[in-house]
């Protein structure tokens, strides 16, 4: 599973390093160099995944229906962004130009491990967007999950 934070330096060649312990879990346990996969993802950032992972994402999305101008909107803009990627020996892998623009990043990268995905987002984003979920946290999670994790019952402090 994928978790954790981590700020890393977009160079001008548009490359970052992928955090080392992000990289080495989507390895997995050949520790083969991975094929990744970054992606438009939601609220604006990027969504990178190991090719293992990214087989189930791409079934959900193809398995939508076509119907509804949203879903072939969205699909457009998924797979016309899709870049395939392999990090190099120092775990820096290319962020496209176009992908550069969607996420608006500039220097400051932070990787965000969420489960089977690492998402990739702009600093002042991610600050701006930990700052509201980070107030909301316990409305967050008593909406999602009944109660506060890790409180049973959904008691007062």
């Amino acid at each position: 599973m994928l978790h954790g934070s981590y700020t890393h330096a977009l160079d001008a060649k548009g490359r970052v390093a992928v955090p080392r312990p992000l990289l080495d879990e989507m390895r997995g346990r050949k520790r083969e160099a991975p094929e990744l996969a970054l992606t438009p993802g939601t609220d604006g950032c990027l969504f990178l995944f190991a090719s293992r992972d990214l087989d189930s994402v791409l079934e959900n999305v193809i398995a939508s229906p076509f119907a509804p101008a949203e879903a072939a909107h969205f699909q457009r803009m998924f797979f016309s962004k899709l870049f395939r990627c392999a990090p190099d020996g120092q775990g820096r892998i290319l962020v496209p130009p176009p992908l550069q623009r969607f996420a608006g990043l500039a220097r400051d990268v932070v990787f965000v491990g969420v489960r089977n995905r690492v998402e990739v987002w702009a600093s002042e984003r991610w600050a701006a967007l930990e700052a509201k979920a980070g107030s909301q946290f316990d409305t967050l999670a008593r909406k999602s999950y009944g109660s506060p994790l890790g409180r049973e019952g959904g008691g007062s402090r």
